[in-house]
């Protein structure tokens, strides 16, 4: 039975008959659907139970009473993709990752069940949940505009049944229901055999792995599609074959590789950790990557350059991590380092059954597939365009300027997840700025304000003694950088930008900014900002618009493989003090570290100019060097800021080499060594 939010208030849904019917269809289909328990979780649990009785196989998520082998955090959800439940029982009450939930989803067979526990509808809007507190939204008056968004499109879906117990109803009478077998549409042998389509890449990789010619093959797939059942019926196959050498099998986590045990049996799949084939590289005759969108594309690139055969298996859908990073930055890196690759699919659902509802719902309701259909040909000038800000209610109650809004923000991103919805519309700081022609959306900015902390807050901060979600740049300028005065002024992030694809090299970026620019100034805010991982044409868009670089990050960014970058452009007179010290400051930084820390980035054109253009700075003033220096002693922030400056303080050499981390040294003792020496440096 389908209901929405206004049934609920007016008391009017789940009858008992309806439900019946609901469920009777779906079983007898083999569709899977989402059982919704809105009541009391003490009321809930028992008739989550009975799903588990009745179905058998149920993953418990967030429920701290459920047993422990069937039991995980929300967290944890990325550590199950690959295996197989026919039911996953996710409680909602104090904290519903979207990201985690559509990926959990993805795990359920054909005639399974998702049951979501939460409190009566319209109070599970208005709860203050976990992600609310994070987003910054106060416990009184806080509001979900994605829960409300979610609810609401439940009744466009047939995959949604709202159940509530009826008066002398027996105690189990829930749990018959669910008993009713799945009907004979499913096929009883699917997980038996392999499919014509698996069966081809079967064949494909057993012929591969029997010649040893150098590929990589990469098996891109939405979920669902046996991507790892048929990866073991290869294993499977190859157990039988003369070889030197083994077969392997990485992924982010054993626990996901279940199906591909099953369906390799009675071979074992050797699995090695991913920490574990990086530090040791053992020969292997092909090398599996499974769940590859969730491993650093640095990783990725080192694994593909010492295995010649190697098979990366991901899903097109993002849910491992990555997303659209994978898909659109590993190609051209293999391009890069001129590897040959042949790219295999599987189209035929086989976890569940074509147009399975919940499939449907998750996917329309969370706007995974959503494409951006601006077409408009017409050459556009700023004048034409219109400009409007909208709130997250506005977006939640025009569902067509939600979805153009939220495919050019995907556009944008390659990073974008089911939760990146739910950030927007329930994010306390969030702004989301539009421009639009003859009603279509071809521009959109969405910024967060960042910063504002008094002083005792901004110290903390800067000696990493706190952390607070959502003030991504404000932190690192503060934290890694070293300056908290990037905490205490207030500044407007900006998360996403994006244009139309046909109207893009037009300067319509570049308007978009000005405006945020103008608007920004007539409110007060200090600074405007953005954090990004350095490709080249970003950097290049941003410094184009008068943003220039403050912060250079040391690590490369899982998805991108590239170092994360911070760009600044100041407002305010005390923005601007902070953004001189700042530049200075990412001089000394880098002259220092550029040889070893930077040594990748030394010859590409965006990192020479950056350079040249710094080295023209004066260097930081000495005061602000001994703040540096104490902070490196004091604090518990980056250790790496700070090192340029203590270096020429040290007395020798053999005291200088102890600022290089040593191969078998942890890290915790070599940032206690650097912290060592510069308590001497200010002592």
């Amino acid at each position: 039975m389908l209901a929405t939010l206004d049934f609920l208030v007016l008391q009017t849904l789940a009858h008992w008959l309806d439900v019946d019917c609901h469920i009777d269809v779906a079983r007898r289909n083999g569709h899977r659907f989402m059982l919704v328990l809105a009541m009391d979780l003490d009321q809930a649990q028992p008739h989550a139970r009975q799903v588990q009785q009745a179905i058998g196989d149920c993953l418990w998520v967030n429920c701290p009473n459920a047993p422990l082998e069937h039991s995980i955090n929300a967290s944890q959800a990325l550590q199950v993709l690959g295996s197989n439940h026919l039911g996953v029982i996710y409680n909602a009450h104090s904290e519903f990752n979207a990201s985690a939930f559509s990926a959990l989803a993805g795990t359920i067979e054909a005639g399974g069940i998702m049951v979501l526990l939460t409190p009566e509808l319209p109070q599970w809007v208005d709860v203050c949940d976990q992600q609310l507190l994070a987003y910054g939204q106060s416990e009184q008056g806080c509001k979900s505009w994605f829960k409300q968004w979610w609810i609401d499109q439940w009744y466009q879906h047939d995959a949604v049944c709202l159940y509530s117990p009826q008066p002398n109803m027996p105690n189990n009478a829930l749990e018959q229901l669910i008993s009713q077998p799945v009907g004979t549409a499913i096929i009883a042998d699917a997980k038996l055999k392999p499919s014509v389509g698996q069966q081809q890449i079967i064949d494909r990789l057993v012929a591969a792995h029997d010649l040893q010619a150098p590929m990589i093959y990469c098996l891109n797939a939405p979920r669902g599609r046996g991507k790892s059942s048929c990866l073991g019926w290869v294993i499977n196959a190859i157990d039988t074959l003369p070889t030197l050498l083994p077969m392997i099998v990485t992924a982010p986590s054993k626990r996901a590789l279940a199906s591909m045990q099953k369906t390799a049996a009675p071979a074992q799949v050797e699995f090695w950790a991913l920490d574990a084939l990086l530090l040791q590289l053992p020969a292997a005759a092909m090398l599996i990557i499974d769940e590859a969108a969730a491993v650093p594309i640095s990783q990725l690139a080192r694994l593909a350059t010492h295995y010649k055969l190697l098979v990366l298996s991901s899903t097109q859908d993002g849910y491992e991590g990555s997303g659209q990073g994978y898909r659109l930055k590993l190609p051209r890196l293999l391009d890069q380092l001129n590897l040959a690759t042949t790219d295999l699919s599987l189209v035929e659902p086989m976890r569940w059954r074509q147009h399975d509802p919940l499939e449907a719902l998750i996917a329309g309701s969370f706007l995974c597939q959503q494409k951006s259909h601006c077409q408009t040909a017409t050459p556009l000038t700023p004048t034409m365009l219109d400009y409007h800000q909208v709130s997250a209610q506005q977006l939640t109650q025009q569902p067509m300027l939600l979805q153009q809004v939220y495919a050019l923000l995907m556009l944008s991103h390659y990073q974008t997840s089911p939760q990146d919805l739910r950030n927007l519309l329930d994010h306390a700081t969030n702004q989301l700025h539009v421009w639009s022609y003859e009603h279509t959306v071809v521009g959109v900015t969405w910024l967060s304000q960042e910063g504002g902390f008094d002083d005792e807050l901004a110290h903390q901060v800067e000696l990493g003694q706190r952390r607070l979600q959502g003030h991504l740049l404000a932190q690192i300028l503060a934290q890694q950088a070293g300056f908290g005065e990037a905490a205490r002024l207030t500044s407007w992030r900006i998360q996403r930008i994006a244009v139309a694809p046909n109207l893009q090299h037009q300067g319509v970026g570049s308007v978009m900014l000005d405006h945020i620019s103008l608007l920004a100034r007539q409110q007060g805010i200090d600074y405007l900002g953005a954090s990004f991982s350095a490709d080249a044409q970003l950097v290049d868009f941003w410094a184009n618009n008068d943003y220039h670089a403050v912060w250079l990050g040391l690590t490369a960014d899982a998805a991108t493989g590239l170092n994360s970058i911070q760009f600044m452009l100041p407002l305010s007179h005390p923005a601007q003090i902070l953004f001189a010290s700042l530049r200075s400051h990412l001089c000394g930084y880098l002259q220092f570290t550029q040889s070893d820390w930077f040594q990748h980035l030394c010859n590409l054109p965006w990192f020479l100019a950056m350079h040249e253009t710094l080295a023209e700075l004066p260097q930081l003033s000495s005061a602000h060097k001994a703040r540096l220096l104490k902070l490196l002693a004091h604090g518990n922030s980056n250790i790496h800021a700070g090192m340029y400056i203590l270096a020429p303080l040290l007395a020798s050499s053999d005291m200088q080499h102890l600022l290089t981390k040593g191969p078998q040294q942890s890290k915790k003792v070599y940032q206690q060594q650097v912290r060592g020496l510069a308590l001497q440096s200010v002592s």
